[in-house]
């Protein structure tokens, strides 16, 4: 809805906890969930759904394994 077309609008820097998401990740592309959930005081299921919104709209994608993997920030995606 609208929401989404604001926190996905390329004009507008992302707001709340989906730019600390994306600064965490920048910051250590090795990050798993477990420690985001951590480092952003939030639960399993709000990391969960953000992770799986910012893959879904290209702005983040998991290389490799879920253990050994990483992840990769797309500044601009189509």
């Amino acid at each position: 809805g609208c929401l989404l077309k604001f926190l996905f609008n390329p004009s507008q820097p992302f707001s709340g906890k989906y730019k600390q998401i994306i600064d965490a990740i920048k910051a250590n592309p090795t990050i798993t969930r477990k420690e985001l959930i951590y480092l952003l005081n939030s639960t399993e299921g709000s990391i969960k759904h953000h992770l799986s919104q910012l893959t879904k709209k290209g702005i983040i994608k998991r290389e490799g394994s879920d253990r050994t993997g990483r992840w990769v920030v797309n500044e601009y995606p189509q």
